[in-house]
């Protein structure tokens, strides 16, 4: 018999990535399960992207719905964001920063992780790491400086979607002065 973990595991695998109503139909579905988190986490370095964007979505889904993601589970989320190769399934986590609980060393993982990404191709994905960084830096003060200069740096980026996303974190956040 196949294990609740791993059941969640093989269905996600089933779910086409941008189906996001189907995504929201297994959400209501196992979301309440035991192994759910524990499950998402570990497909999100899959080598199968579809099933690597589909677990991230969901992260994001819960994420957005209030779930808090602990130290035990953003550990496990850190030792696997090496292996996130979809940049799909990297603007799903970047969006999902504040749900993580952050210790100094999980948020020094997250940072080296976020910070390539603020000069990735896809605005979506610069506006999204900036984002996650400033929220990093938020709770953890020593990243402020480098938080305040990508911000810097952004605010003449050329996508409208970048520079929108500047504006709203220097409202959101005290510590990134308008220059």
């Amino acid at each position: 018999m196949s294990s609740p973990k791993k059941t969640i595991q093989e269905q996600i695998g089933s779910i086409y990535p941008t189906d996001t109503e189907a995504l929201a139909s297994f959400a209501s579905r196992y979301g309440d399960d035991p192994a759910y988190e524990s499950a998402l986490i570990d497909c999100v370095d899959a080598e199968d992207e579809a099933i690597s964007i589909a677990s991230t979505w969901l992260i994001k889904h819960a994420a957005d719905g209030g779930h808090r993601f602990g130290a035990e589970a953003t550990s496990a989320l850190c030792v696997r964001l090496d292996g996130v190769s979809a940049w799909e399934s990297a603007l799903h986590l970047a969006q999902s920063v504040g749900a993580f609980e952050l210790s100094p060393e999980f948020a020094a993982r997250l940072v080296r992780w976020l910070v390539p990404m603020i000069g990735h191709e896809r605005p979506f994905l610069r506006a999204w790491s900036l984002d996650g960084l400033c929220k990093v830096a938020a709770r953890h003060g020593r990243y402020r400086a480098r938080a305040i200069e990508a911000v810097d740096d952004a605010g003449d980026d050329s996508a409208a979607s970048v520079r929108a996303r500047v504006r709203r974190l220097r409202r959101a956040f005290d510590y990134l002065e308008s220059p």
